[in-house]
């Protein structure tokens, strides 16, 4: 929350706005931007020139519009609110007081105890320390008849519109990253803070019922300042304020509902959940650019639901029980900043601001987040020279622009906006890309760790893989910017269907029965198919398959590019590297394991292991036929509605249920766009790796290398290896079956750890739960035998034999709030704390007693593969097969 001086607020008030609201920001980026100075150098000054008069900055010019459009209004308080002005114009200017003094002197003649709570609430003896209800009530007799005025006024409706829908959106984003989160997981605390978030967490509504109770409360406020001196036909002031005093002590409305005419913050967490916004920040909403408006009003509004969450050494709430303190990095952040660009910076990157710092650092994250997903394929700027990714940053920073004798701090809970600005983009990789910044620029040098607070290792890789995609561009770009337009947009897409039912209903129908999982005969009629499709389908929500198209076609041309560069190719290489080293540990542990001689196994499991089971390669030929594929889809989707000179997406969608059908391109080259998941196995010997994933391959610690991607990629390869009941493969003959002891420890783990778990530890995971552990025990060897005698850890304080537990652990950081989705694999939880507590080299690198609840909950030892799995176990045949009966 950034508090102005009341001073300066009423200068503000008066200052005039030579352009429309949605434009504001537009223009500061236009016209203001200081070009001498490089934004990788400051950004702060860059967009915040120092010579930018008061009256020329984002805040003032909104604050402007607002007070313009509320003067436009009249009331029937008008003279009444006159002369309150005239006592506020007081303290807004420091004059004396002296008509607010012989108000007081009447009204002691009256009423002493009025006079003396008017002192003691109001002034506090100084009258330079106003509190932040004494600065609210002020606001409440200047402008409040006029702001429930304006309240009714359709620009109110549309601007509470406006932030209605953003909230809610962004609300998801916010819990999303809740459940990403590794510390609010291993705290037990996810539940709490998405249940706190989704039934105690609201955006502050003004209400029809709330205005006209304040409509009555003036009324009041009115007729009781008239009676209140008895020998003066000139309201008083003093007993005005002492109404307000009565109010807010007896509880006659909601405490939030006080703060709702106050222009002298921008937002405001009252803390137990509720967020207001002023009405001038409102007016960023009206802009049709997500990047400003994201960056401008989504990072205001982020920042104050982040108030809630994130916590400091001096919150006692019940959240604080759960939140890991990220205060340390966060301060050293600010203070570093504060070092590099203040000079005496009062309380910036202090204990004091602590909070404050925090909360924005969490908000920007997730509030760049939420708009990179949505909107950042499908945004273009509108402005020459300047990128959606910089506009976002440039939104942001505009907003804070302020004097600079403010801007280095004041004394505050908030950093001057100088280091508030430049702390948070030092922080920031994307704001380093988007700049194109060289790592020892004065930006980018400040930075000290990267403080994660709400983030989980997949979401950060996801964020590398789209923040080098956004840089690539294709010839397809404005194709595929039009096609984006649908997807969050059900009724456009049913309009789209209409019309392609004119033109070819076969298309119209295949499109409806890939998107909605609805069966529909051919000749069901057009209108029939479209009300199915916006009734029942959410495109939000999308089917499997469907959701696979979306991906295909919104990142599919720029994958074709990134793979053909160098990047690309190199992620290619190290994948194909480790795979063929470790299917060599892998061909090893087969000829070892006793079983597998005793049934007469190895060499046909050698055989599958070298002829049948391979990698996916992103080869120039398949890039290729892609390409031509892309061409294709763009084309027909042009073409599609002979009337209409935009793109179909019923038609694009359409034209990719035709291929699959038609078998054009193998069924797992359209699983490569997608990101959802980290690896496949199509269950013909293919093993797929997402972009994602990939990047694990770059760290040149060997101990996180097979820890995270070593563990991916060999559980893939021993969903081909390791059977169960379920699977009817040839090699199942030759396996001897484990599923038992795997079972036995699953159970055990959830009934240790985690109540419920539904299908964790039943036959339903058991293939996922087996393919873990023979995973886990074939990495650690060949990671054991080939590089731990000569690794070399480059974190304090942790080996590389634990370094190898903490990258695969921190890989299934997720979720873990009671509710399950159906799945074939045993929650995060589970499966991580089974198969460390199977591993002996768990229990010595962390040197775990045998009756610690790690080591406590292992049952027998599974072995799968390797010279110490067992040579038979009973089965349900008598004698083994010879490979000549298969």
């Amino acid at each position: 929350m950034l508090r102005l001086p009341v001073s300066l607020l009423f200068l503000l008030s008066r200052a005039s706005a030579c352009v429309d609201s949605e434009d504001v920001v537009k223009n500061h980026i236009q016209t203001k931007l200081d070009r001498s100075v490089d934004p990788c150098t400051d950004f702060y000054a860059h967009v915040c020139p120092a010579n930018l008069p008061v009256g020329e900055t984002v805040n003032s010019q909104l604050g402007s519009i607002y007070q313009r459009e509320t003067e436009k209004l009249q009331t029937k308080h008008e003279e009444f609110l006159r002369h309150m002005k005239e006592y506020i114009m007081e303290f807004s200017y420091n004059k004396g007081f002296r008509k607010t003094v012989n108000d007081l002197l009447e009204v002691c003649d009256v009423d002493k105890i009025k006079a003396l709570n008017y002192v003691l609430q109001a002034i506090q003896i100084d009258l330079n320390k106003k509190t932040h209800i004494h600065l609210s009530f002020l606001e409440i007799l200047s402008n409040g008849p006029r702001e429930l005025e304006f309240s009714k006024t359709e620009l109110a409706q549309l601007l509470d519109r406006n932030e209605k829908i953003f909230f809610e959106s962004f609300k998801d984003e916010v819990a999303n990253k809740f459940t990403e989160t590794p510390w609010l997981n291993n705290r037990n605390g996810t539940d709490f803070y998405l249940d706190f978030f989704k039934n105690r967490f609201s955006l502050f509504q003004r209400t029809s019922e709330s205005v006209h109770a304040w409509q009555l409360i003036f009324d009041e406020l009115e007729r009781s300042s008239l009676h209140c001196k008895p020998n003066s036909t000139i309201p008083s002031f003093v007993c005005v304020y002492q109404e307000l005093v009565k109010m807010k002590e007896n509880g006659a409305r909601p405490m939030t509902e006080f703060y709702m005419f106050e222009q002298s913050s921008n937002a405001f967490n009252d803390g137990n959940g509720q967020i207001m916004v002023n009405r001038a920040t409102q007016l960023l909403t009206l802009t049709n650019n997500k990047a400003r408006l994201y960056g401008g009003y989504g990072s205001i509004i982020g920042h104050e639901i982040m108030h809630t969450f994130y916590s400091s050494e001096t919150d006692h709430d019940l959240l604080k029980y759960y939140f890991t303190n990220s205060s340390q990095c966060v301060t050293k952040q600010f203070a570093a900043t504060c070092k590099e660009f203040g000079g005496n910076c009062i309380f910036s990157g202090t204990a004091i601001t602590e909070e404050e710092d925090g909360s924005d650092l969490a908000a920007i994250r997730v509030v760049y987040s939420d708009f990179q997903k949505k909107y950042l394929h499908s945004e273009k700027s509108d402005i020459e020279g300047i990128t959606t990714e910089q506009m976002f940053f440039y939104s942001m920073a505009s907003f804070w622009c302020a004097e600079r004798t403010f801007a280095l701090g004041v004394e505050d809970t908030h950093s001057g906006s100088y280091i508030r600005v430049n702390a948070l983009m030092s922080q920031m990789d994307e704001f380093k890309q988007a700049f194109q910044c060289a790592g020892d620029s004065r930006m980018i040098r400040s930075k000290v760790e990267h403080c994660s607070i709400f983030e989980s290792v997949n979401g950060k890789l996801e964020q590398l893989y789209q923040n080098k995609i956004k840089e690539i561009h294709t010839k397809h770009d404005e194709f595929q910017k039009q096609l984006a337009t649908y997807v969050f947009n059900v009724r456009k897409t049913v309009d789209d269907l209409l019309e392609a039912c004119d033109a070819n209903k076969t298309q119209a129908i295949r499109f409806v029965n890939a998107t909605t999982g609805l069966q529909f005969f051919e000749m069901a009629p057009c209108e029939m198919v479209s009300y199915a499709f916006g009734f029942n389908a959410s495109v939000t929500s999308p089917q499997k398959l469907y959701g696979y198209f979306l991906n295909v076609l919104l990142s599919g041309p720029r994958e074709i590019e990134f793979s053909k560069s160098k990047l690309g190719q190199t992620l290619d290489k190290k994948e194909a590297d480790f795979f063929e080293s470790f299917r060599e540990e892998v061909r090893n542990k087969f000829l070892e394991t006793p079983w597998l001689k005793f049934r007469n196994g190895t060499e046909l499991y050698l055989e599958h292991l070298e002829s049948n089971l391979s990698l996916f390669r992103r080869d120039p030929e398949m890039l290729h036929a892609w390409e031509v594929i892309f061409d294709g889809l763009e084309n027909h989707s042009l073409s599609c509605k002979p009337n209409s000179a935009l793109p179909s997406f019923v038609c694009a969608i359409e034209g990719l249920v035709r291929l699959v059908n038609e078998e054009a391109r193998p069924l797992l080259e359209f699983l490569m766009f997608e990101t959802d998941f980290n690896a496949f196995n199509d269950g013909y010997g293919s093993i797929f790796m997402n972009r994602p994933v990939q990047f694990l391959t770059l760290t040149d610690n060997m101990a996180r290398l097979y820890g995270s991607y070593g563990f991916v990629v060999g559980h893939e390869i021993m969903h081909t290896f390791y059977s169960s009941k379920e699977d009817e493969d040839v090699l199942k003959e030759h396996f001897t079956n484990s599923s038992q002891c795997v079972q036995k420890q699953y159970e055990k783990t959830c009934k240790e750890f985690e109540t419920p778990c539904e299908s964790s530890g039943t036959n339903v995971t058991n293939e996922e739960d087996g393919s873990d552990l023979a995973a886990i025990r074939l990495v650690y060897s060949d990671f054991q035998r080939n590089h731990l005698h000569k690794e070399k850890s480059d974190i304090d304080g942790v080996t590389s034999e634990q370094m190898f537990f903490y990258a695969l652990a921190s890989m299934w950081c997720k979720e873990r709030n009671g509710i399950r989705i159906p799945d074939v694999h045993s929650t995060q939880y589970i499966r991580v704390n089974a198969l460390v507590s199977q591993m002996n080299e768990f229990k010595e690198a962390f040197q775990c007693a045998e009756d610690s609840r790690m080591m406590a909950s292992k049952v027998e030892h599974c072995a799968i593969f390797g010279s110490d799995a067992p040579q038979t176990r009973k089965t349900n045949n008598s004698t083994a097969p010879s490979t000549k009966e298969i």
